[in-house]
């Protein structure tokens, strides 16, 4: 089982599934949004650097990461807005965002942050698109819409949505924007080593913003649960996740492997039906299919030739890294 890549491609998507579970039903409820993402950082940060220092001693590329860890000075604005958008901006609003909204939710509307790395890409690096990915835009839009007022249009003429669901609309814009930016950042560094300079620059920003937030909001106890909660977020769908999906991504390609981060809502919705009681609804069905679809659209360009093209696998490939994603 273990000689097998669909393990790890499977177990990937498990683990981020996993945080939703945690966040919504445990720490959220305990610890506020920009404390929680600097306690998940400060884990995965020490995570990264043993993982990198290991590599860097055994002279593996295992991980891709035995080139070092020097930062070019001119390339630290661009690492900064990676910080404050990757790190600092997606995951709290993903944690305050839980605060309103429903894992499943949650997990539905972030499904189309590729679509929208594809439109920032286009808007921002002027990458050229098709008629097919303008569908596959316009589809996934259509589902996000349809699940945020639940399929009624009395909800969106009142406009009457749920907080929690236009929240984690600014975080999969959040995301995509560090996508989107970061495509010129991966051409010069290892995706492990720039993920570790953005966590890093992400805790300079998090940690003060965390003590103002624990200052006016100040958290009296924390239960074993919630502490047990910030390792596995920090370690299990952080590091753990960042190795599953890169071995298997590594035994059968970025092509074959991306479709595997469409399992992400599915094994959320089973583990939100299971331990938070939240109901499968017909909106969900129906909109997290067309998001699903419309990002299989965008992403995957037949053309003339007849051979399959992946012209936006990079922009899939930054939307889907655990250590700062999921």
């Amino acid at each position: 089982m273990l000689n097998s890549p669909y393990f790890y491609l499977i177990a990937a998507p498990v683990l981020w599934s996993g945080n939703f579970i945690i966040s919504k039903g445990v720490l959220v409820n305990e610890l506020p949004p920009v404390t929680i993402t600097a306690a998940r950082f400060t884990i995965a940060a020490l995570g990264l650097w043993v993982l990198i220092t290991a590599s860097r001693k055994r002279g593996s590329r295992g991980v891709g990461e035995s080139e070092g860890l020097g930062l070019l000075r001119k390339d630290l604005p661009a690492f900064i807005i990676l910080a404050l958008t990757g790190i600092f901006g997606f995951n709290t609003f993903v944690y305050l965002a839980f605060r309103y909204t429903t894992a499943i939710n949650a997990s539905l509307v972030t499904g189309m942050t590729p679509v929208l790395t594809a439109l920032l890409s286009w808007m921002i690096l002027r990458e050229t698109m098709n008629l097919r990915q303008v569908s596959g835009i316009c589809l996934s839009l259509g589902g996000v819409v349809w699940i945020i007022t639940r399929g009624s249009w009395e909800v969106l003429t009142a406009l009457r949505f749920n907080p929690g669901d236009l929240i984690m609309l600014l975080a999969a814009l959040s995301w995509a924007i560090y996508s989107t930016l970061g495509k010129k950042v991966m051409t010069k560094y290892p995706p492990l080593t720039a993920t570790y300079h953005a966590v890093w620059l992400g805790l300079l920003f998090l940690w003060p913003v965390a003590l103002i937030e624990l200052r006016q909001n100040p958290v009296t106890s924390v239960s074993v649960m919630a502490v047990l909660g910030v390792f596995y977020v920090g370690i299990g769908a952080t590091i753990l996740a960042y190795l599953a999906w890169n071995k298997g991504v590594a035994m059968i390609g970025a092509g074959r492997s991306g479709v595997f981060q469409n399992l992400l809502p599915v094994f959320t919705a089973v583990l939100a039906t299971v331990f938070l009681s939240e109901p499968v609804t017909l909106s969900h069905i129906i909109g997290g299919t067309a998001v699903l679809l419309g990002v299989y659209f965008t992403s995957y360009v037949k053309p003339a030739s007849g051979n399959l093209q992946r012209p936006l696998e990079q922009a899939r490939r930054l939307a889907t890294q655990p250590p700062a994603r999921r």
